[in-house]
């Protein structure tokens, strides 16, 4: 009698809980939330005597069972707990609401390029540059360089090297040309009449006339020989030449020092190429570093040359005269006859 009075106590709790979980919501809801199969002949709940008579009839025989196994009642109510609480747990279910479907979020809108800024202060202070530069008669320049080799794979290797120039104008040029890990070791004379180039590692040189002037050597040795001289642009700042036109972005960086002297940075863009100038502040206005980036090649590769000046030099007019060594050779330009050298 004792198990059975807390059986029955058990049985009504979980019914009754389960009546103010799943009351509410068995109102709300117009279909059931939960199906409930019951087998039949599938365990032995199908006897009346292990299921308080719902799958039979409830007779002498099942009270006498459960009177005389208490065990069976807990057994019992342990089933009917469980059966309340999965459900409840299912109505509990239905009354959450469905979680609404993600919205796709709207990639942002590609911000447009800013567009390009040319800075008068930029294009003065070349036009200052050049203007300085061809007021200098004898001066000589020695560069010291790193440049970008881009290798098949990509990668970037870094090489040093150094270019010198010396010039008393109008008609007098010598320069320089060595790059580290390399045959490049050459040197370019001109003496007003006649222009050379000499390989010194190869023992080989050629010669041409050449024009009066050393701006129309730059021009001449190019359009005829593809020769580039080292540091020739610093022969066209100032002219009408100046590619300033072709500049769609000029912008003043700020004050740097290079070397200890006080200088102002620009930056400059043009079609394929990005490029850098430090000009010395002051009144000589001279370019102390230049950085150049080739936009359109693989890798991007940069040129850097820091320049020291000297604008008195000890020259005279033999050192821009080619005396051959015994040793060298002399060969033709490309497309140069042999008649055409004597």
């Amino acid at each position: 009698m004792k198990h059975s009075m807390k059986f029955r106590s058990l049985l009504l709790a979980s019914l009754r809980e389960l009546a103010l979980v799943a009351g509410p919501a068995v109102a709300q809801q117009k279909k059931p939330s939960s199906l409930i199969i019951w087998g039949d002949d599938i365990s032995g709940f199908n006897v009346s005597a292990y299921n308080l008579g719902m799958m039979g009839v409830q007779d002498s025989e099942y009270r006498n069972r459960t009177r005389r196994n208490p065990m069976l009642n807990s057994r019992i109510a342990f089933n009917v707990v469980l059966v309340a609480v999965l459900l409840a747990a299912g109505i509990c279910r239905a009354q959450q609401p469905a979680p609404s479907p993600s919205v796709p979020q709207a990639s942002p809108a590609p911000q447009e390029a800013p567009a390009p800024v040319i800075q008068a202060e930029a294009i003065d202070a070349l036009k200052q540059m050049g203007a300085y530069l061809h007021t200098l008669k004898d001066f000589s320049v020695t560069a010291d360089i790193t440049a970008d080799e881009v290798l098949l794979s990509g990668q970037k290797i870094q090489v040093g090297g150094e270019n010198t120039l010396t010039v008393r104008r109008p008609d007098r040029l010598k320069a320089t040309v060595r790059k580290d890990e390399t045959d490049i070791d050459r040197e370019f004379y001109y003496d007003g009449k006649t222009f050379t180039i000499y390989g010194k590692k190869v023992k080989y040189y050629a010669s041409a006339p050449a024009p009066p002037t050393i701006a129309a050597l730059v021009d001449a040795v190019n359009e005829r020989f593809d020769v580039s001289l080292p540091l020739a642009d610093l022969f066209v700042w100032g002219t009408d030449k100046a590619p300033v036109q072709d500049i769609t972005s000029a912008l003043h960086i700020g004050p740097a020092t290079i070397g200890g002297i006080p200088t102002d940075h620009y930056a400059f863009r043009q079609e394929g190429v990005d490029w850098q100038v430090w000009i010395q502040k002051g009144k000589t206005r001279l370019p102390r570093k230049l950085v150049i980036t080739t936009m359109g090649e693989e890798g991007q590769p940069q040129y850097v040359s820091v320049l020291k000046w000297n604008l008195s030099p000890n020259i005279s007019d033999k050192m821009f005269t080619f005396v051959p060594p015994k040793e060298a050779h002399r060969i033709v330009f490309a497309g140069q006859t042999a008649d055409a050298t004597k």
